[in-house]
């Protein structure tokens, strides 16, 4: 049961629930609500955790992260604070609003090109920003967290610091009529309450109009996203050649001495800086698990007989990348050869796919499942997320899945491509590409049409890889983007050493029927 379904059994009714209203986002309050109707009462509180465990003296309560934040640069980041700030300005003023709150950390970093290290894998910092119809901004946020030289980037900017916690404050002091607006899914209720609370304010809730600014990466993004992804696409291709290596010799690395070699051969690419999350190294019946964490796992090992899944990132100045390939070192049985090639074929029938910009993600899932449910065979998670630019390795507001999705796929937004098959207790597959969306185009040029393009370049085993289950179309598509893997990244391999190279031209070869 939900949470709420669980509070409305076994609470009777006219119950009181203190909630934390700094921690309850408004969507899920206001869903929370409407379950328990009138059967039982919600209202906000102080936090009893934060109370009991500021008495703990042995497990001391952790302070706010203080680590100082740092200017995401023009040559990464490809327009000004300026800018943005003014196109927000203007969409504000087309909908005669005088002021945004932007409560997603992402949000913040985007707009203000700054990032941070308070959040594990994700370069953002702990802040709130109120950005106005006149092009200027305030954001919250601890002020020993910046250098001088990170003063002077906001001062120039129109942007102005207050304290972290006088947001609510600010908010809820408004003395002349202002109209706000805010996205419930990110905005927790505390917010809301102080602006609500101001009869001198009126409130829209939308979706964040940052969201979607921040998903369409301008030329220095996505020419930033390219170029860190083929830097990724060598780190993995001295790691699947290091890994088959030691196999070969005898020597023992499990799930997570893999991701751990893994995380130095990236840290060896220029302007790395963090994985984009936890490593997910697993064998056989492990990667059935489709969040497996392998640190939390039972440190298998990988051997010529394991079917081996990985899914891992990295954090670069110039990008955020996101890959899985799914590899056998011995021999593969042939459902395991049918099953990855079924998923291959959805890979490359959404990839290469052609479509109207009206089009929505959840309209192009299909693609990517048909053929395996024509072998009655399917994935229980989504088909792509988008992916930020250096920021977040999860965003908003498009995705790929069977989920409806009302936001539109548009020209510079970036996506995984990732179909699977999970068979529990035994192993499982993905393969999974980052691309974006460019306008082509079309012979009857009768509207806008967009396709997609990889960023990832990285080898698909073809090992793994049932030949005669592929179209003539797919065979070439598959050849022609391991010639381009080969193309774009053999140079790279080539500074490393020639059999660097040689292995790469081997995992690139073309096949054949």
């Amino acid at each position: 049961p939900t949470a709420e379904q669980w509070l409305v059994k076994n609470l009777p009714q006219g119950a009181v629930v203190g909630f934390d209203d700094w921690t309850l986002s408004v969507s899920v309050y206001q869903q929370i609500s409407a379950e328990l109707a009138s059967e039982v009462r919600l209202i906000p509180t102080e936090s009893l955790v934060d109370m009991v465990w500021q008495e703990d003296k042995e497990n001391t309560m952790p302070t706010l992260p203080v680590d100082q934040v740092f200017i995401h640069e023009l040559q990464y980041a490809g327009r000004s604070v300026a800018d943005k700030l003014g196109d927000l300005a203007g969409q504000l003023r087309d909908q005669k609003l005088d002021r945004i709150l932007l409560t997603a950390l992402d949000d913040v970093a985007w707009l203000l090109n700054l990032r941070g290290t308070d959040v594990d894998y994700n370069p953002v910092f702990m802040a709130y920003c109120i950005a106005a119809a006149d092009g200027t901004a305030e954001v919250f946020m601890d002020s020993g967290k910046l250098t001088p030289e990170v003063q002077d980037h906001l001062a120039t900017s129109g942007v102005t610091v207050r304290p972290y916690m006088e947001v609510a404050a600010a908010l809820a002091s408004t003395a002349h009529p202002l109209a706000y607006t805010f996205d419930p899914s990110l905005c927790n209720v505390k917010l809301k309450q102080a602006l609500q609370n101001n009869p001198a304010v009126t409130c829209t809730e939308q979706q964040s109009l940052v969201v979607h600014m921040k998903a369409i990466k301008n030329e220095v993004e996505l020419a930033g996203m390219k170029a860190c992804h083929l830097r990724d696409g060598r780190a993995l291709a001295r790691y699947f050649m290091w890994l088959e290596d030691q196999i070969a010799a005898g020597q023992e690395v499990t799930e997570v001495t893999g991701a751990d070699r893994l995380e130095q051969f990236r840290a060896e690419e220029a302007m790395f800086q963090s994985p984009s999350f936890t490593t997910i190294s697993s064998v056989d019946s492990n990667a059935a698990i489709v969040h497996y964490n392998p640190y939390n796992g039972d440190h298998r090992p990988i051997t010529a007989d394991s079917m081996y899944l990985l899914d891992s990132g990295g954090q670069y100045l110039d990008g955020t990348t996101d890959c899985t390939r799914t590899v056998h070192f011995g021999t593969p049985t042939a459902k395991q050869k049918e099953t990855f090639t079924l998923a291959l074929k959805g890979h490359l029938g959404l990839r290469n796919v052609v479509f109207p910009d009206t089009v929505t993600g959840h309209q192009l899932d299909v693609l990517a499942r048909s053929a395996l449910w024509s072998a009655g065979l399917d994935y229980n998670h989504g088909t792509g997320h988008g992916v930020g630019c250096f920021l977040n390795v999860h965003e908003g507001p498009h995705g790929i899945s069977p989920r409806p999705n009302a936001n539109r796929l548009k020209a510079g937004a970036v996506v995984s491509n990732e179909p699977g098959y999970y068979e529990d207790g035994a192993f499982g597959i993905r393969i999974e590409n980052l691309c974006y969306f460019h306008e082509v185009e079309t012979k009857y040029q009768t509207k806008r049409f967009l396709g997609m393009d990889d960023l990832t370049h990285v080898p698909i085993q073809a090992k793994l890889i049932e030949v005669g289950l592929l179209s003539d179309a797919e065979l070439t598509a598959l050849n022609d983007y391991h010639a381009e893997v080969l193309e774009r990244v053999g140079p790279l391999m080539a500074e490393i050493g020639p059999r660097e190279l040689a292995w790469l031209e081997t995992a690139c070869q073309p096949l054949a029927r």
